[in-house]
């Protein structure tokens, strides 16, 4: 690979990495920087420029950037009979309706 190539393909990760850094999230007004909403939004943003092509990889993303009460938060999913933290339309629904 040609030097301008591999300069081109750091150019293009780095413009990926930046469109798709999902600030985190606590579940508290006075640390957030982002609603509920607009972290959805960013979200469904980041998973087109990615290509995120499938529901498990925007739910590990969606996830990872929860902190604090966040966290505890997504922890109760896991008492919700069915529920599967793996489909992104049902864990947004939920995220949503707090």
């Amino acid at each position: 690979m040609a030097a301008a190539d591999i300069a081109q393909a750091l150019t293009q990760h780095d413009k990926v990495r930046r469109s798709t850094d999902i600030p985190l999230f606590y579940g508290r007004k006075d640390k957030d920087t982002i609603s509920p909403h607009q972290l959805i939004e960013r979200l469904a943003r980041a998973a087109r420029v990615a290509n995120w092509n499938d529901d498990e990889r925007v739910c590990d993303e969606f996830f990872l950037c929860l902190r604090d009460k966040a966290i505890s938060w997504a922890n109760t999913l896991d008492n919700v009979p069915g529920f599967d933290k793996g489909n992104w339309a049902s864990v947004k629904a939920e995220f949503l309706a707090v």
